[in-house]
C-alpha cells in the first residue's frame, strides 16, 4: 500500500513537470515571436565604422540615441532622425571636417563633409578679388585640420613728382662794371613726373616696379648779365671803367712823315697795337712806374705794326731822341671802356 502512494506521488511530481516545462516552451516560443515580430536588423555605418546590429527602435534618431551617438557642428546622417528603422536598413553618420579660414585678421571655423578650398571660403562668406592670394588652390580638396589662409592683395599707381633743377647762366655785359649783375630772367624749376605700380599684400608693400616717367614742366634758365668792366683809379685821381687789363711790352716811334693806319697823321696820345688784342681806335690808359710815370695816361689805337704783335703797343712821341731814350719797358695796360 506504502509502495503505490509513493510511486503515485512521483508519477504526480512528474506530471507537473511536464506541465511546466511545457508551459515554459510555450513561452518562449511566443516570446521570440514576439521579440522577432518588433525588432529589425539594420546596418550602422559611424563615419566609415560599420556595424550589424538588431534593435527594437523605432527610428533613426532612436538607434543614435541607444548607443550615444551624437552629431556635431556640420555632421549629417542618413536617413533622417524621423526616418523608420527597417529590416536591412544601412544608417550611415557622416562627420563634418573642421577647416580654419583666416582673412581679414579674422579666424573662422567651418564645417564640411567635404568639398573644395573655394566651396569652404564660400561657407565662411570670404570673397576674393582679381588679385588675392590663398595658400592652397581654389580646386583643391580640403582635410581634416587644413588651416586655409587669404592674403589679400592690392595694387595702385603712383606718380612721384622730383624738381628739375634750373640752370644759372650767366652772359658778360661789356656794358656793366664787373660789380654789377642783372637778373634778366629768372629761373623755373621744372618738373619730373616718375610713374609706379605698387602691390601690397596684407596691407604691407611687396614690390614697386618703374612704369615710366615724363617731364611736365621744363625748366625755365636763369639768366644774368653779370659786368666786366673794371674800374681803375688814376694817378689823378680818375676813375677809369676798362675791360681788361695786363702787362704789355711797351716801345716807342716818331714821326715817319707817314699817316698812321686810320688816316690821321700820328701824334702825341696816339699808339701803334696788334688790333687783334686791342682793336682800333679804341682807347687805353697805360700805367707806367719809376720815372716814365709821367706818361701816364690815355692813348688812341690809331695805328699798326710790322713787328707789333700781341701784348706790344708802340706810342707815339715827339721826338727820335725821346724815342730812343724811352727803349723798351714793360707797363700796366687798361682796355679803356
Amino acid at each position: 500500500m506504502k509502495c503505490d502512494l509513493k510511486r503515485a506521488a512521483i508519477y504526480k511530481v512528474i506530471g507537473i513537470t511536464f506541465a511546466v516545462l511545457f508551459l515554459a516552451g510555450a513561452a518562449i516560443t511566443f516570446l521570440n515571436a514576439y521579440i522577432e515580430k518588433k525588432t529589425v536588423s539594420v546596418v550602422l555605418n559611424n563615419d566609415g565604422f560599420e556595424s550589424e546590429l538588431v534593435t527594437m527602435e523605432k527610428t533613426v534618431g532612436n538607434l543614435l540615441q541607444k548607443y550615444s551617438i551624437v552629431l556635431g557642428q556640420g555632421d549629417e546622417v542618413y536617413p533622417g532622425k524621423d526616418e523608420l528603422l527597417q529590416e536591412g536598413l544601412t544608417v550611415t553618420v557622416r562627420r563634418a571636417m573642421e577647416i580654419l579660414v583666416i582673412a581679414d585678421g579674422v579666424e573662422h571655423k567651418v564645417y564640411l563633409l567635404g568639398g573644395t578650398v573655394g566651396d569652404t571660403l564660400d561657407k565662411a562668406g570670404i570673397n576674393l578679388s582679381e588679385l588675392d592670394e590663398t595658400n592652397h588652390e581654389l580646386d583643391a580638396s580640403i582635410a581634416p585640420g587644413m588651416v586655409i589662409a587669404v592674403s589679400r592683395v592690392m595694387q595702385e599707381t603712383i606718380i612721384k613728382k622730383e624738381a628739375i633743377p634750373y640752370q644759372v647762366i650767366v652772359k658778360n655785359d661789356n656794358t656793366q662794371d664787373e660789380s654789377q649783375r642783372r637778373v634778366v630772367q629768372q629761373g623755373v624749376q621744372g618738373e619730373l613726373q616718375r610713374e609706379y605700380k605698387l602691390v601690397y599684400r596684407d596691407g604691407f608693400e611687396i614690390s614697386r616696379e618703374f612704369i615710366g616717367e615724363k617731364i611736365a614742366q621744363k625748366p625755365v634758365d636763369h639768366i644774368v648779365r653779370a659786368g666786366t668792366l673794371k674800374r681803375k683809379l688814376t694817378s689823378r685821381g680818375e676813375s677809369v671803367r676798362y675791360a681788361f687789363s695786363r702787362v704789355f711790352e711797351v716801345t716807342a716811334y716818331t714821326h715817319t712823315g707817314n699817316a698812321t693806319r686810320t688816316g690821321v697823321m700820328p701824334k702825341v696820345g696816339h699808339v701803334a697795337v696788334d688790333p687783334r688784342v686791342i682793336p682800333l681806335n679804341s682807347t687805353i690808359y697805360i700805367d707806367f712806374s719809376g720815372r716814365w710815370d709821367h706818361l701816364d695816361g690815355f692813348y688812341k689805337a690809331t695805328d699798326t705794326g710790322g713787328v707789333i704783335k700781341g701784348d706790344i703797343v708802340d706810342i707815339f712821341l715827339d721826338t727820335e731822341e725821346e724815342a730812343i731814350r724811352f727803349g723798351r719797358r714793360r707797363a700796366r695796360v687798361y682796355l679803356v671802356r
